[in-house]
């Protein structure tokens, strides 16, 4: 019995180790995977500087140690080049190259796996970097080679540094190195019979050919120019392990879930701001006068910081779209765009707040969603492209960003089964993505929609990565990005802003055109007093002004407008009674007044059909300040010192019809006489001497009888029989 108790306590030992180590394995198997999901993006700033090449290699350092600690190797990606090429390499001493390069090899950072991401040309001694990287991955802008464009000569010591740092990784062949230094040196790509594939130059190559060893060859450079590669060449070589076209698509290469930027914090470092106030509906104007402020000397050179509040309703996605592409590069001069939106930003206006960064929003704003314009999904498609390259300049996901600008589009939340970071992408842009990269489609799996139809919170933004964080207010979002004083307002005529400011005030429009009809009423209830219509022309112009700032306003509805009010003069001093100039001059009226409040003629979308619903409340309101003004009219005029002397007051209806009398027959009221004519009603009567004309009550009365006189009305007397 001892026996069997004991062999059963060795046997849970033995399970409860091996379950033990089976924990611990998975734990462990768990934390290595969460640390391989992380990884880190620096950007190199061409050309390399000395202070920006120890700033990257701090950078390194501090990575490293971390690293070193988690028990894990990181990556670090290198990103190179611009688009547009004008931070290309160019002017890169070869000293601050080597010593990054240098760094970059040496055991220090043994910890970390350093890709190179080129994004556009990479020339000059810049080249020496991207050579001394574990791997390389390029988008299709890229290019590399021109080492030695910055030297005015062939030098054989800076070749042998440059095979001595590719040697160590063995990406970059030495000939196609020495090719990219030497102008003279004739290099060629060639595929030998056995199938394998190589650069060779100068006496090698002439070997192969002699030899004819070579099954196909590829002219790489000839003599006189140096190598520069393009990522085609690059890819189908195999120097560059991916081709991608963003940070986030090497992230995913690299099997990255989560891309950390060291540097984001100290990029961030701003002493003065602008702040630029976007308001009302976007329009052409509007963009162009911005961008003429903008461009302005005393804009440019007074500041290193953009605070662009947007609180619009959108209205024109092409114009939005240029200043977003604008504000997304604002980086690139070494500046800071921040957004900030406190109410909301529907429409195409979300493409200008997405384009800052970072972009601070209140919890309540409201992103995207149906705005001004009516966006259809053939519009939204046409600049997919443009939508793209300002979602990954700010660094925003791009599906999510189009799905609130077409309400049609369906967006979904993938999950990569590797390494279990979300994104938000379309079902097409999924298939498209395993077309090109030959991957297995069921790395991403599907979840559920993300519902954008109607826009989405502040917190929901910042949720799904559309924002950078929340705020409460102005302030907050000053100390946020690091200012140390309140930014100053754009430099722009201050009558201009201060009408646009005043235009944004939800009842100031209705209580101007309430004012404006009330005075219109009165001045042509009573012509010629001036002060009223004065004041209506002063009112209206204001409201039309307004109008024009804030975009809804154009010539037409200033037409229609003064039509209307010309007709119904029209009509109450020309031709009255008649009602077509009226009733016609009221339609344009109004008419002009409902298209002076919005930007579209017929609704389309919920937002269309609130603002049409509130414009029809202005107008009502406006329409009983006509009412109002000929009630006020009549109520208050006679009573004022100032125009009592122009009202006629009406006279009493006794006193007139007295001074209408001819003669005086009231002393007869009630006297008796005798008829001398039958009264049929009409006749004549004896009274003492007088005989008068005399008319009975209704009943005829024969000649010769008494009569009695009952009431008197001017030269009219009214009689009875005498009974």
């Amino acid at each position: 019995m001892l026996r069997i108790r004991c062999g059963w306590m060795l046997v849970m030992w033995a399970l409860g180790l091996f379950v033990s180590a089976s924990t611990f394995a998975q734990e462990e198997a768990a934390e290595a995977t969460a640390d391989a999901k992380r990884g880190y993006l620096l950007e190199v700033e061409l050309p390399i500087t000395a202070k920006g090449g120890e700033t990257i290699v701090a950078t390194l350092k501090s990575l490293a140690d971390k690293s070193a600690q988690a028990g894990r190797r990181q990556v670090v990606i290198l990103q190179l080049g611009t688009r547009d090429g004008k931070a290309d390499g160019r002017g890169t001493e070869l000293e601050n190259s080597l010593r990054l390069a240098r760094a970059i090899g040496s055991p220090e950072l043994r910890s970390l796996r350093l890709v190179a991401l080129l994004q556009g040309p990479v020339r000059g001694h810049a080249v020496l970097c991207v050579l001394a990287c574990d791997q390389l991955i390029v988008t299709p802008d890229a290019q590399l080679g021109d080492a030695a464009i910055d030297e005015s000569a062939f030098d054989e010591t800076v070749a042998v540094m440059y095979e001595s740092i590719a040697g160590r990784r063995g990406i970059f062949p030495q000939p196609l190195v020495r090719a990219m230094l030497d102008p003279d040196v004739e290099l060629a790509r060639v595929a030998r019979v056995d199938g394998s594939q190589e650069f060779v130059s100068g006496e090698q190559l002439a070997e192969i050919r002699a030899e004819g060893q070579n099954l196909q060859e590829e002219q790489v450079s000839s003599s006189g120019q140096t190598v520069m590669l393009t990522s085609d060449a690059m890819r189908s070589a195999r120097l560059a392990s991916h081709r991608v076209s963003s940070a986030r698509e090497a992230a995913d290469a690299l099997d990255i879930a989560q891309l950390v930027e060291p540097n984001a914090v100290e990029k961030m470092t701003v002493t003065t701001g602008t702040l630029i106030e976007l308001n009302g509906n976007m329009t052409a104007a509007k963009i162009r006068r911005l961008e003429a402020n903008l461009a302005a000397p005393q804009n440019q050179e007074s500041s290193d910081a953009w605070i662009v509040a947007v609180d619009s309703p959108g209205g024109s996605l092409n114009d939005s779209m240029r200043l977003a592409s604008t504000l997304s590069i604002v980086g690139d001069d070494g500046r800071v765009a921040a957004g900030w939106v406190e109410n909301e930003a529907l429409g195409d206006a979300l493409l200008v707040a997405a384009a800052c960064r970072p972009l601070y929003v209140h919890s309540e704003a409201r992103l995207g969603g149906p705005g001004a314009q009516n966006l259809t999904s053939e519009q939204v498609r046409q600049l997919r492209e443009a939508i793209e390259q300002i979602a990954g300049d700010a660094r925003r996901p791009a599906a999510l960003l189009e799905g609130l600008l077409d309400t049609e589009l369906a967006v979904y939340r993938y999950t990569d089964t590797k390494t279990g970071r979300l994104r938000y992408a379309t079902e097409s842009q999924i298939a498209w993505e395993v077309e090109q990269q030959e991957g297995p489609a069921e790395r991403w799996e599907k979840g559920a929609r993300v519902d954008l139809s109607d826009g989405l919170t502040g917190a929901e933004a910042v949720e799904l990565g559309l924002a950078d964080g929340l705020a409460t207010s102005l302030e907050e979002v000053t100390v946020a990005i690091g200012l140390e004083s309140p930014p100053q307002r754009i430099s722009d005529r201050p009558v201009i802003r201060a009408v646009e400011w005043l235009g944004n005030r939800p009842f100031l429009p209705m209580l101007l055109l309430l004012v404006a009809f009330m005075t219109f009423s009165m001045e042509i209830s009573a012509p010629g007093l001036g002060i009223p219509g004065f004041i209506s022309l002063v009112c209206f112009s204001l409201f039309f002004w307004m109008s024009f700032l804030a975009g809804t306003a154009e010539w037409l509805e200033v037409l229609a407008f003064s039509l209307g009010v010309i007709c119904i003069l029209i009509e109450l001093f020309v031709v009255p009674g008649v009602g077509v100039f009226g009733l016609g001059g009221l339609m344009l009226l109004v008419g002009g007044v409902v298209l002076t409040s919005q930007t579209f003629v017929i609704p389309r979308n919920p937002y269309q059909y609130a603002k049409t619903a509130e414009t029809l409340w202005m107008v009502i309101v406006a329409c009983g300040g006509l009412v109002a003004g000929v009630v006020l009219l009549r109520l208050l005029l006679p009573n004022t010192k100032l125009f009592g002397h122009l009202h006629l007051a009406t006279p009493d209806a006794e006193v007139v019809e007295r001074r209408e009398q001819i003669v005086d027959y009231q002393h007869l009221i009630g006297q008796t006489g005798t008829t001398i004519t039958p009264l049929r009603p009409a006749g004549k009567a004896r009274f003492g001497e007088e005989v008068l004309a005399v008319v009975s009550e209704g009943s005829a009365i024969a000649d010769g009888e008494p009569i009695r006189v009952i009431e008197v009305h001017g030269n009219r007397i009214v009689v009875e029989a005498e009974s």
